[in-house]
């Protein structure tokens, strides 16, 4: 009844009440078993004026996309969320000659981060995939706004594949092959087995846990899930001696450990899981 009342006349409910329910609605719908009715709810944000609500429901909705990431239905539910993302790609702009609306923005570090992944994977025009490749190529991937470079990077290479710019990749590894942001932007082509398998040896070469757990939860990994990338991550940590993959996985203690914990957290399928197990079985 509440939610219908949050679509029909969402202005009749007080704004903190508004607020509340989003943050109630994920603690109890959620994590229920009717999520769907929770993304019913966060729809409603399409028609919210209020920045404050709205900001709140982005934080929600990025990491109700996130918790799909990997399964059949992410894609559908992308297109479902997307009004709430052009909704949200409205208020930036608009906040952008209001200085308090915009520090609003701001209260969280990771909030635009969040942002530019949700806009890019609704596909809007406002993640300049196109022209964020061309200045790519042309002064190459660094820039002022790393982040919402590399996010529409990312969101091109793993929409369209990348042939000339998986090219540009790979030979820039090469000569630079521990580049974190060209490695993030590795993980992101797909049909691309060769450059996958070479950032995989990159990474695990680098024998720590913490970068393997820190490139299956990045914020590019996250925004696209691409299973061939981590079919040949988990195949070159198979590969390490057996002595490295019992300490890895905490193999010989009681209580795992919190790295171990993390890093199999990180697995996102079924079909990812069963490669992770067959890394981590001892000879």
């Amino acid at each position: 009844m509440l939610t219908k009342l949050l679509h029909d006349k969402h202005n009749e409910i007080p704004l903190k009440s508004r607020m509340q329910l989003i943050v109630d609605g994920e603690f109890f719908l959620s994590q229920s078993g009717l999520p769907h009715l929770y993304i019913y709810l966060l729809s409603y944000l399409e028609s919210e004026e209020s920045l404050g609500a709205s900001l709140l429901g982005l934080d929600a909705v990025h990491r109700v996309i996130e918790s799909f990431q990997g399964s059949p239905i992410v894609h559908q539910l992308i297109r479902y969320l997307s009004p709430v993302i052009s909704r949200l790609d409205r208020h930036l702009v608009d906040s952008q000659t209001d200085v308090e609306l915009a520090s609003l923005w701001l209260l969280d570090p990771h909030r635009l981060t969040r942002f530019y992944q949700l806009r890019c994977a609704a596909n809007l025009s406002s993640c300049e995939k196109e022209e964020e490749v061309r200045a790519w190529f042309l002064r190459g991937h660094y820039s002022s706004d790393m982040h919402q470079r590399t996010t529409s990077l990312c969101h091109y290479l793993a929409v369209n594949g990348g042939g000339k710019e998986a090219q540009r990749i790979e030979s820039e590894l090469s000569k630079v092959s521990t580049d974190p942001t060209l490695l993030q932007l590795a993980t992101c082509v797909r049909d691309n087995p060769q450059l996958a398998a070479r950032a995989a040896r990159i990474v695990v070469a680098q024998r720590n846990a913490a970068v393997y757990d820190s490139v299956l939860r990045s914020d590019l990994s996250q925004q696209h899930y691409n299973f061939e990338f981590r079919r040949a991550l988990w195949s070159a940590i198979g590969s390490l001696p057996e002595g490295d993959r019992r300490f890895l996985f905490s193999v010989d203690e009681i209580v795992p450990s919190p790295k171990s914990i993390s890093l199999l957290h990180s697995i996102r399928t079924a079909k990812e899981l069963e490669l992770a197990s067959l890394s981590i079985l001892t000879d």
